[in-house]
């Protein structure tokens, strides 16, 4: 034990008076463990509400949610941007990106191409130089009142008699009642706000175009209600065509709109399950109200598919038979449920 002890001592001893001992004891021992060398932050104090914050599961999506009003204004952002690039008026700006389902920079692309083309080809251009389209697009609205007209459609009109007409780029003139139920109709009937076009049979700008009527003119000639109605139509595409990834919220009487970037592909190994404002959760790859986890899309439309079919089966049983009175007491799996209430009943009964 002693002869241990006393190799300790040596080996401390050759320690203490090797060179790292030096370099270290000539340093001010004060200056090695100053509070500048060691940053202490109060932020990063341990926090207890953080520790017990849920972590977000791998299977979580983000997703953003708009109102009726950040819709609008998105709209509008996007239609400013491509009136700046062209130098467009807004009503052709709104036309075009329809027309390309609000997907500006393939908008972009293709006008900075060939500009007389896509503008025929949405409708818009009354004839192939620039100096007419300028010239047509210069009063959008081409509302005036004119003697001794007769309308084409209605046949309304006299010789002293002047009546309120609206003509559009192409030039094709008829009385603004007529313009008015051409409208409402499309409107109102058919729900229709992408394309209304001209009344004329035979208005083609090119082979199967014809003009299109910006919503300036429309809200010049419906009424209010009429106008207000396009309007939540035009949202409502603009929800369906956009290419971002929005989707109206399934909830009742919600007119809140999701964002949610999910490709295809990812469905099958995320559930993008998203919680509205309104309290409503859905699957936002297969719409599903309620939240289907774990179960995947694909399996969860499957499950539906299958009561859906279920389902119409037993309406069909329940409309078309009935339970035999003598067999409806025996276990489920003797049952026999036949058309015309008639049943065979076994011998040993």
């Amino acid at each position: 034990m002693s002869e241990d002890s006393d190799n300790y001592d040596m080996d401390a001893a050759s320690f203490e008076g090797s060179d790292i001992v030096e370099d270290y004891q000539s340093s001010n021992p004060s200056e090695a463990f100053s509070d500048e060398d060691v940053d202490i932050d109060d932020n990063d104090a341990f926090n207890p509400s953080e520790a017990l914050k849920p972590k977000k599961s791998k299977f979580d999506v983000d997703y953003k949610i708009y109102g009726i009003d950040d819709i609008i204004s998105n709209q509008q952002s996007e239609t400013d941007q491509v009136c700046n690039i062209f130098g467009l008026q807004p009503q052709d700006a709104i036309i075009l990106l329809r027309h390309f389902g609000w997907n500006k920079e393939k908008l972009i692309e293709r006008y900075s191409e060939d500009p007389d083309r896509i503008l025929k080809q949405v409708g818009l251009a009354p004839g192939t130089s620039a100096a007419a389209q300028s010239d047509s697009r210069a009063s959008p609205s081409r509302l005036k009142r004119v003697k001794g007209f007769t309308c084409e459609i209605c046949f309304s009109g006299s010789e002293d008699a002047s009546i309120q007409t609206l003509a559009l780029s192409c030039g094709h003139r008829f009385c603004s009642d007529c313009w008015k139920m051409h409208c409402e109709e499309k409107i109102n009937g058919q729900g229709e706000s992408r394309k209304i076009e001209c009344m004329q049979s035979d208005c083609q700008l090119t082979c199967a175009t014809k003009t299109v009527m910006s919503e300036q003119i429309i809200g010049q000639i419906v009424s209010e209600d009429v106008f207000r109605r396009y309007q939540n139509l035009a949202n409502k595409t603009y929800v369906e065509d956009n290419r971002r990834g929005l989707r109206f919220c399934p909830g009742p009487d919600c007119e809140n709109v999701i964002e949610c970037q999910v490709r295809g592909s990812d469905l099958e190994s995320y559930i993008p399950i998203v919680l509205c404002k309104c309290g409503q959760v859905s699957c936002f790859g297969c719409s599903f109200n309620g939240d289907h986890r774990p179960a995947l899309c694909g399996v969860t439309n499957l499950w539906v598919k299958k009561c859906e079919d279920d389902s119409e089966t037993a309406n069909w049983i329940s409309a078309n038979t009935k339970e035999c009175p003598r067999v409806s007491i025996l276990p489920r799996r003797y049952r026999t449920i036949v058309a015309n209430v008639t049943a065979v009943v076994p011998l040993n009964d």
